[in-house]
């Protein structure tokens, strides 16, 4: 639950994503089929998560699987951390 809280907090406070987003959206919400997280924000978001939890995200993974709600960054993340 602590990553969804990080990453809910880095997409409501970073300018890039400013307007794309609801002011409070459930954890399921469609992140990318909703427009707020296109290829830019999905680059910006990729580089936020490598700094914040140490992990390293391929090419390969950048699809809705991985980044389409906050459920799945989470679950990606703890992936890659163990």
């Amino acid at each position: 639950m602590e990553i969804r809280k990080e990453v809910r907090t880095f997409l409501m406070s970073d300018p890039i994503y400013r307007g794309l987003l609801p002011k409070e959206f459930a954890d399921d919400f469609p992140l990318v089929e909703s427009g707020a997280l296109d290829s830019i924000g999905i680059f910006n978001l990729v580089n936020f998560l490598e700094k914040k939890f140490g992990i390293t995200v391929e090419p390969q993974d950048l699809n809705d699987t991985y980044f389409g709600t906050l459920v799945a960054i989470e679950a990606f993340v703890q992936s890659r951390k163990t």
